[in-house]
């Protein structure tokens, strides 16, 4: 194992560690309209799915302890569940371990991802394109494993940061600083700033 990917998977199990609540920064998760919105999203595109050929395959990416997961399932998908936590992907084994329609892989740098990434139906990413510093490259490489007619769902993360004006960038930034202080982290926050402006992410 490489240092840097010790270094990951350090990272990953300060951040987002037994009993850590997902639901404490997700509007999607925390606000009923949003929830449903979301919800009927993607009953959708698993409906439409299954009425054209008869069964969907998702992969979700960075599912957390499993709320769309659930989602899902309940629409009828048969999902492949990755997650760059070890302790939420043990949660996830532990949730959804005795059914035959998910299978749970423990995603140790975030680029395991591409070794389970092929012949999907639809790909899902709530909350995680933010994590990664060139996700057009990563959704790009994605696509690639989504069958024709498939789909690419992504929810709560970023608009193209080339595109974005310096006023937007600047206030995007102090609104994460405000968040992180409402969140009782003020200090993580700055320090994360602080390390990617020396380009480690």
């Amino acid at each position: 194992m490489t240092d840097e990917t010790s270094k990951i998977i350090a990272s990953q199990s300060d951040a987002h560690g037994q009993g850590f609540d997902y639901e404490k920064g997700s509007p999607h998760l925390r606000h009923n309209d949003l929830t449903e919105m979301v919800r009927t999203q993607l009953h959708t595109l698993v409906s439409q799915t299954i009425d054209r050929q008869g069964h969907c395959h998702v992969l979700e990416i960075g599912a957390g302890h499993g709320p769309l997961t659930q989602i899902l399932l309940e629409a009828g998908a048969n999902v492949t569940v990755t997650e760059a936590s070890e302790s939420s992907a043990t949660h996830l084994q532990q949730r959804y371990g005795n059914r035959d329609d998910v299978t749970v892989f423990y995603d140790r740098t975030g680029e395991d991802v591409f070794t389970y990434a092929h012949d999907v139906d639809g790909v899902v990413c709530a909350s995680l394109l933010h994590h990664i510093p060139d996700y057009v490259s990563f959704v790009d490489r994605l696509c690639v494993s989504i069958r024709v007619h498939g789909w690419f769902y992504s929810v709560q993360d970023p608009l193209y940061y080339p595109r974005r004006t310096r006023i937007s960038h600047f206030v995007n930034r102090g609104s994460y600083l405000v968040w992180r202080l409402g969140q009782g982290s003020l200090r993580r926050g700055i320090a994360t700033r602080l390390r990617r402006i020396r380009g480690i992410y």
